[in-house]
């Protein structure tokens, strides 16, 4: 159970699409330019290298694309998360201190932001929509599929000016992904979007 390169491609567009709406609404409705998303490679693994990647403190936000696809997931670093918090509440996105426990209403924050991105992403034929189902600020608690399963991920990093505040992951479990892996074709994507992207795609797989 693999994913084609051309599946690794799409991900690798629909990943920059994510990061440049993440952007917009950084630049426009936050006011914050320094501040910015990016995608750093797309990689094909398997659940026990990706759980190995992720911090235990990481908010894991899980998601659908309805009505095929379930418990996808969406992995964020705590600093991106507790950033992202504190620019919707008006600060300054800097802190000194990221060490402080993320609260219920912190997480009713991530879940909106994260349903207002997510359900900006492209939505493949068959699929009707994206939506959050839930959101976990310790990645302990998340599902789990076995460590053997094939996965697909796209890595992203935030940046404050040049420096990095954290890492940003989707991780696409061959399983969740097989029922509508005929309609990850990039040609397809493109046409429907009217895009053309200038996208780096790093073909990563392990042996």
């Amino acid at each position: 159970q693999r994913y084609s390169s051309d599946n690794m491609r799409f991900l690798s567009v629909v990943s920059e699409e994510f990061c440049k709406n993440i952007n917009l609404f950084l630049a426009y409705e936050l006011k914050k330019h320094q501040i910015y998303c990016k995608v750093e490679k797309i990689e094909q693994t398997n659940y026990d290298e990706f759980m190995k990647l992720i911090n235990t403190e990481s908010v894991i936000v899980e998601h659908a694309i309805q009505p095929l696809v379930q418990d996808l997931i969406f992995q964020i670093d705590k600093p991106i998360a507790l950033t992202l918090i504190d620019l919707m509440l008006g600060g300054d996105g800097v802190f000194d201190n990221y060490k402080r426990e993320l609260t219920e209403i912190d997480k009713q924050l991530i879940f909106q932001t994260s349903s207002q991105f997510l359900s900006r992403m492209y939505v493949v034929e068959s699929c009707t929509h994206r939506d959050v189902l839930r959101v976990h600020t310790n990645a302990g608690a998340s599902k789990k599929y076995p460590i053997s399963e094939s996965v697909l991920i796209a890595h992203m990093k935030m940046m404050y000016g040049d420096k990095e505040i954290g890492k940003m992951r989707f991780c696409e479990p061959y399983s969740c992904m097989e029922p509508i892996l005929e309609y990850l074709e990039t040609k397809k994507l493109f046409r429907s979007k009217n895009l053309e992207y200038d996208f780096e795609f790093t073909n990563t797989i392990y042996n």
